[in-house]
């Protein structure tokens, strides 16, 4: 079964889009994840001096949080794995045809959900598509969908 959403081909094939709720809770065990070992890799390069901080903490802050966050949902998304907020929520992430996704769109979708979310709150755009898409799923072909 074939529908069009926001000029987007989706087939649905029995798939039931994830709601806001289970994303949110998703995204928030993630995101603890990714601040725990943004701390960690932040304390350690800190402590080993290995770069001069000083007057730049909040910048490469900032950077370290940005590379964990994209390498960390590129890693767990690609080739059908999934991240351990998704895992526990019961989601997953798959493209439009119903598949797995590759690195390439996973890295691409991890860096869309950074810039979207980040400057647009998208996650409101979940609330008015009937597949529940976000703005990152729009760009990238995608689609959160709950485990069978």
């Amino acid at each position: 079964m074939l529908f069009v959403a926001n000029n987007i081909l989706i087939m649905t094939m029995n798939n039931n889009p994830a709601g806001l709720i289970k994303r949110f809770f998703a995204f928030f065990v993630d995101f603890l994840i990714i601040y725990l070992t943004t701390f960690l890799i932040f304390y350690f390069l800190a402590k080993t001096s290995w770069i001069a901080l000083e007057h730049r903490e909040t910048y490469v802050l900032y950077f370290v949080y940005i590379a964990t966050q994209i390498i960390y949902f590129t890693i767990l998304q690609a080739n059908g794995k999934n991240t351990i907020g998704k895992i526990a929520m019961q989601i997953r992430v798959v493209t439009t045809e119903g598949e797995s996704m590759s690195y390439m769109r996973s890295a691409l979708r991890a860096i869309s959900a950074f810039l979207t979310l980040a400057h647009s709150g998208s996650a409101v755009i979940i609330i008015f598509t009937k597949k529940r898409l976000a703005l990152h799923d729009m760009i990238c072909r995608t689609m959160v969908v709950k485990n069978k």
